[in-house]
């Protein structure tokens, strides 16, 4: 059975007239070098794919833990224009990093764009789209994709220029932040306890571009919680080390704790 978006709204209300498919593509936004874009295709597609993936993919933001797709994790971004499922497949005629989008109320998506990441040298994400030039809803995943950060690869041989592409670029200076992560209630209710080792990629202000689960906690909930909170901080940059670099540091879920990073 394919599994229905969130919804707390009725179909979306039907919209001024949509703007031409060429008139979109002069407003679309420049996309970065590295990133590589066909031409949409019909959302008439995306039912196969929802259900292929759905059924074989695992979230990709909460990797590298074998996880169900009873994991499917709905954006939990409130300025997130459209709600959004995100999941890897592995293999297949689907394999790829895919982002599902459905209007509210709606039980399968309209929209979607699936990423294939280069094997070799040089760094490149090809991207596939799914979407309705008339309505607008490529020009609106064309947006999101101009602010995409680059993925992580999946081959150490593009690990030096992905890191590069991500951390590059002007920055500002500022102090130290690393707050702690909030417990989960759901682990707190079940008293889920652990450690979870993140991987910083972090750029010259000790921004964190970039944050995964090195070593899981063996929760879902703890990891992605520790995550999330990683992605915010701004670390103190190595003595040995002033400009961009990597760093590996753990965050402890102790109930009687203060769940403070390890470091």
């Amino acid at each position: 059975m394919l599994g229905a978006f969130a919804a707390t709204a009725a179909n979306a209300q039907t919209a001024a007239p949509a703007p031409t498919p060429a008139a979109l593509q002069d407003a679309a936004p420049a996309l970065p070098d590295w990133l590589a874009v066909g031409p949409p295709r019909p959302p008439s597609e995306l039912a196969a794919a929802w259900d292929a993936v759905l059924r074989s993919g695992r979230p990709y933001l909460t990797e590298p833990v074998g996880v169900s797709t009873m994991a499917v994790r709905l954006s939990e971004n409130p300025t997130a224009p459209l709600p959004y499922v995100e999941l890897s497949a592995d293999e297949g005629e689907y394999a790829g990093q895919w982002r599902f989008q459905a209007r509210e109320g709606a039980d399968l998506p309209h929209a979607a764009w699936r990423l294939v990441l280069s094997e070799t040298p040089p760094y490149r994400v090809n991207v596939q789209i799914y979407c309705d030039d008339d309505a607008g809803d490529c020009l609106a995943l064309r947006r999101e994709l101009a602010e995409l950060l680059p993925p992580r690869p999946t081959q150490q041989a593009n690990w030096a220029q992905w890191l590069r592409i991500l951390t590059d670029g002007p920055c500002e200076p500022g102090p130290v932040h690393m707050p702690a992560p909030r417990f989960p209630p759901v682990a707190l209710a079940r008293s889920s306890e652990g450690v979870v080792w993140i991987a910083l990629a972090f750029n010259a202000c000790g921004e964190v571009r970039d944050a995964w689960v090195h070593q899981s906690s063996r929760s879902i909930v703890l990891d992605k919680a520790a995550v999330n909170a990683a992605r915010r901080w701004r670390v103190a940059l190595p003595a040995d080390q002033p400009g961009p670099g990597q760093a590996v540091v753990s965050v402890r879920f102790d109930i009687e704790d203060d769940r403070l990073p390890d470091g």
